[in-house]
């Protein structure tokens, strides 16, 4: 762990890279390059390509590109930046759902032609009947985690304070307004009113459909 905390904080270290960028980079929130950092959190084996795309040099510290060793290899190339990663929703008890974002990516797609370019996009597949007609079973719902969603956008509701490691439960619905303590908003199927608490859940973002 300490070889990969070293290799990132060098990669850091070049002018331009930042702990935010390398978070959009591997689609996650701040704190968790923080804790990768303070060697709390292990690298997953899927995440390495993504950071050496980012920092624009491999594990070993070798610039992308040159192949020192002329009798191995070039290593795999990292995935294109126009390529999200995918997560499935997972049942949970009381016709609940969640999303275990920590987990490895259940495949990779083309992120949406108008967010191409945007960093930490990533797809959820729609598996809740509840969310027809705005989506359908069986499509990709892309959430954008930096943009803060706005009333009438359609948001995934995260819980925020789910364990480090393990699914959080998640909720779907059209945002209809932020108070000081609430979130507000409708249910696709059928139309109903539910709230959340603002100190529990994290409104992101779903793009409109291409």
């Amino acid at each position: 762990m300490r070889s990969d905390v070293g290799w990132i904080r060098r990669g850091l270290a070049q002018p331009g890279k930042t702990q935010m960028g390398l978070a959009d980079a591997l689609g996650r929130n701040r704190s968790v390059v923080t804790r990768i950092l303070k060697g709390d959190r292990p690298l997953k084996d899927y995440e390495v390509s993504a950071i050496e795309e980012y920092l624009g040099m491999r594990r070993n510290g070798s610039p992308i590109g040159q192949q020192l060793n002329m009798d191995k290899p070039a290593p795999l190339a990292a995935a294109p930046s126009d390529i999200g990663f995918i997560y499935v929703m997972q049942s949970a008890p009381g016709g609940r759902w969640c999303i275990d974002l920590e987990s490895p990516p259940a495949e990779r797609a083309p992120k949406p032609a108008s967010h191409a370019s945007v960093r930490g996009l990533y797809g959820v597949i729609v598996s809740d009947p509840a969310m027809a007609p705005r989506f359908k079973p069986g499509e990709i719902a892309w959430i954008n985690p930096h943009r803060p969603p706005r009333p009438g956008d359609d948001v995934m509701f995260v819980e925020t304070d789910a364990p480090d490691f393990g699914p959080a439960e998640i909720a779907f619905g059209e945002l209809i307004e932020t108070t000081i303590s609430l979130y507000k908003a409708r249910t696709y199927t059928p139309l109903e009113i539910f709230t959340l608490k603002r100190a529990a859940f994290r409104p992101l973002m779903i793009l409109p459909r291409d």
